[in-house]
């Protein structure tokens, strides 16, 4: 009989959590290897699996990087229906790549596009 660390979930983890856990279940990594190599806590690594229905963008990014997968491989089907129909746009695919950069090339991206929307409104 296989021995399970910690409490049994007491309800369904959200789809983001489901589809972390399979990706690290996959590659051969336990929850404590993840945390380490994160620099994090075996209970936050259990805290995004089976809790986080709504991961911040520096999370998804960061996992991916980890997995060497894409974003959208961690997030695929938890926008509304709505918006997993609509096509991307240019403007969203570069602020994408722009919230790759370092804080400070990202408020100077923001500056940029406030002004010019402020020049043009």
């Amino acid at each position: 009989m296989k021995h399970m660390a910690g409490r049994p979930p007491t309800r369904d983890a959200p789809p983001f959590g489901k589809r972390l856990a399979a990706l690290r279940k996959k590659q051969g990594i336990t929850q404590a290897d993840l945390a380490e190599q994160l620099g994090i806590t075996q209970q936050t690594v259990t805290h995004y699996e089976r809790r986080t229905a709504n991961p911040s963008i520096e999370l998804v990014q960061r996992l991916a990087a980890f997995f060497d997968v894409k974003a959208a491989d961690l997030i695929e089907n938890d926008a509304p229906p709505e918006r997993q129909l609509r096509r991307t746009t240019h403007l969203e695919r570069a602020l994408d790549r722009a919230r790759t950069l370092p804080r400070k090339k990202q408020k100077v991206i923001a500056e940029l596009i406030e002004t010019y929307v402020r020049a043009n409104s």
